[in-house]
């Protein structure tokens, strides 16, 4: 098995960074003619980058590499569009659940601030009440 070599790169750079940055497909046949290509394989010849779309908004990238020429068809193109639309559903309800589950602890928090607003108005009577009485007592 080759060995990865670790390459860092910006968001909008290479042929993924490209299809995010666009929110386009890219299925190249021939990474070496596309002028955006990095090199993270040696023997990556063919590359197929298929944006991850949320409503407007590109949230991620499925990316297939292979050590052929011309590797993907459209039948591999239409599989991996559905899996990018099965994944982007997934994580906005992902999203949708983690919103909902900081919600009910932003409510949870607000009835505890309303419990200790309402007992600081109880002590605070109560202890005017004890002053007034032991003032007029005096």
């Amino acid at each position: 098995m080759e060995k990865l070599h670790r390459v860092r790169q910006k968001v909008d750079e290479g042929i993924v960074g490209w299809a995010m940055t666009n929110g386009q497909v890219v299925n190249t046949g021939n990474v070496r003619q596309f002028p955006q290509y990095i090199e993270a394989r040696k023997t990556t010849l063919s590359e197929l980058a298929v944006p991850i779309i949320s409503g407007e908004d590109v949230i991620g990238c499925i990316n297939l590499e292979s050590d052929r020429l011309h590797a993907f068809s459209e039948k591999n193109l239409h599989f991996v569009r559905n899996l990018a639309s099965h994944a982007a559903v997934a994580v906005e309800r992902e999203r949708t659940h983690v919103e909902l589950v900081i919600a009910r602890q932003v409510e949870k928090e607000l009835q505890i601030a309303r419990m200790i607003n309402k007992n600081i108005t109880v002590i605070s009577v109560l202890l005017n009440f004890h002053y007034t009485f032991h003032s007029s007592i005096a």
